[in-house]
């Protein structure tokens, strides 16, 4: 898998406007549990009320070497997921079925490392 992707839809073509040029800044200030983890490159496009979010690859991403891997490429799942759960958790977007997932994910994640 090269990419993932995600789409949020909005109450209103102005909201998904005022989304979409934010969202990118957001993504680039959220701050992941491990700092030196890199974000995968994101795009986010609007339409009409739809906001579709994309994360896509970066470098290697099989577990030969994942210290390596970790620090110099970007898995398209992780950042896009953790990335939801933020923006489910901080009311940004409204919380469904997937965005409860994904915040319950990534606190599970980060109180019990290893366990999920």
């Amino acid at each position: 898998m090269d990419s993932a992707t995600s789409v949020i839809k909005a109450a209103s073509v102005k909201k998904t406007t005022m989304l979409a040029e934010q969202v990118k800044q957001m993504y680039n200030e959220y701050g992941f549990d491990n700092p030196l983890y890199r974000k995968a490159k994101l795009t986010v496009e609007s339409e009409n009320r739809t906001i579709t979010l994309t994360t896509h690859v970066s470098g290697a991403q099989h577990g030969s070497a994942p210290q390596e891997n970790r620090k110099k490429c970007a898995n398209p799942q992780v950042p896009l997921g953790n990335f939801l759960a933020h923006l489910v958790d901080s009311k940004v977007v409204n919380r469904n079925g997937i965005g409860q997932m994904r915040s319950f994910m990534n606190w599970r994640a980060i109180s019990s490392p290893g366990i999920l």
